[in-house]
């Protein structure tokens, strides 16, 4: 009930202006980011702005505390700020500590540590759900910190990463629209947020190129960005 309220009650919108990598990122309460295979907007949790009135009710009365493990970077530091704020508003103090970045992972990842909120970020290795899914909360080899064990998800997790991807007709590298893996997938990442909400997704990483008028051929990958062998000279550019 806690993580729901949390998801409920964090500025998605304000979070994500800092991501710390790169531009603003797009605020989202989705693990498999628009652009993969198996991203639907589901809309589980708001991204505008917290709904404080359905995390009050999850929460319940009385006050709590929690402790976040977050980095010292500037970034860090606005995301605790804002998280702070938003988990007063439901009844939750939080304690803030924070620590170099490799230094952060490594407490996250130490039985013991005394930590109930931790920032975490992943970089998709390869653009399958599996990567943003399994890899993330398929306990107990997950990477992220502290997932619980969920027999019932990690068996729909399996089930769907042993779907065949079919190769015909493609809207991106190697995914087919209406694909059964994707959709399984996309059921996954909903069905983890509504019931299990192992983690808070607050933004999805964006980029930005500036190229002059005579480029064309533009071709981004979900993961890769860019493509740069793609590019052309568009023949009527003098």
């Amino acid at each position: 009930m806690l993580r729901r309220a949390v998801n409920y009650a964090i500025d998605r919108r304000a979070i994500a202006q800092n991501t710390g990598v790169g531009p603003p990122g797009r605020p989202t309460d989705q693990n498999i980011p628009p652009g993969l295979p198996g991203f639907e907007d589901a809309a589980v949790y708001p991204v505008s702005g917290p709904d404080v009135a359905a995390a009050r009710r999850l929460a319940g009365t009385g006050r709590r505390h929690a402790v976040l493990y977050t980095c010292s970077l500037p970034s860090c530091t606005r995301h605790a700020l804002i998280l702070r704020s938003n988990l007063r508003a439901i009844g939750i103090d939080l304690d803030v500590r924070q620590f170099p970045l490799q230094e952060m992972f490594t407490r996250l990842r130490r039985p013991g540590e005394p930590w109930d909120i931790g920032y975490w970020n992943w970089f998709a290795d390869y653009p399958d759900p599996s990567n943003l899914i399994n890899t993330q909360f398929a306990g107990p080899g997950a990477t992220m910190p502290g997932v619980a064990h969920a027999p019932l998800f990690e068996r729909r997790m399996q089930a769907a990463a042993n779907l065949q991807l079919r190769v015909a007709n493609t809207l991106g590298p190697g995914v087919l629209s209406g694909d059964p893996r994707a959709r399984a997938y996309a059921r996954l990442d909903r069905d983890l947020a509504r019931q299990l909400a192992p983690a808070a997704p607050f933004a999805s990483g964006t980029a930005s190129h500036l190229l002059a008028v005579r480029i064309g051929c533009e071709v981004m990958h979900p993961v890769y960005g860019l493509d740069l062998a793609a590019l052309c000279v568009r023949p009527d550019s003098g």
